[in-house]
C-alpha cells in the first residue's frame, strides 16, 4: 500500500489485515500473497477510516505484482461552521479584556476564513476598544 495523497490515518496501512476472497492468502513473512489454483479475478479489500475532518478526497495506491491500482477516499465531512460564540465567564469588569470563546462544528485540513465584527449592544463606542 502506498500513500497517494491520504495519510497513514485515512486508511489501515497494514497489509496483513487486507482482506483477499476467493482463497486467496497472505504470508506476513514473506510478505506475498498465495492466488489458489484456478482462480482468475479476487477483490482485496483495505478499510479506511471514517473521521470528522473537512478535507479534499484522497488517494491510495494497492500493488499487487508490480500493478498498481488507485483508490479515491471522498470525503464525506462538511467545512466547519461556527457553532457558538460565547464570553469567557458571564461579565467582564469594566477595564478589562472581554475574552470570547469560538466554536466550530469540525476541524478542517485547510484554512478557513470567516467574516467577524463588534456590534453595539447597550454599550456605546467608547465602552469598548473598537
Amino acid at each position: 500500500l502506498f500513500n497517494g495523497t491520504a495519510g497513514d490515518n485515512d486508511y489501515d496501512t497494514n497489509v496483513s489485515n487486507i482482506v483477499f476472497s476467493d482463497g486467496v492468502t497472505y504470508d506476513a513473512n514473506t510478505g506475498q500473497i498465495t492466488v489458489p489454483a484456478g482462480v482468475t479475478m479476487f477483490t482485496a479489500t483495505v478499510d479506511t477510516t471514517q473521521d470528522t475532518i473537512d478535507e479534499p478526497d484522497e488517494t491510495f495506491d494497492l500493488q499487487v505484482g508490480g500493478v498498481t491500482g488507485t483508490a479515491t477516499i471522498q470525503d464525506d465531512d462538511d467545512a466547519p461552521v461556527i457553532t457558538e460564540v460565547a464570553l469567557v465567564g458571564e461579565t467582564v469588569p469594566e477595564g478589562q479584556a472581554a475574552e470570547f470563546k469560538v466554536t466550530l462544528s469540525n476541524a478542517s485540513s485547510s484554512e478557513q476564513t470567516y467574516t467577524i465584527g463588534l456590534f453595539n449592544g447597550t454599550a456605546g463606542d467608547d465602552d469598548y476598544d473598537t
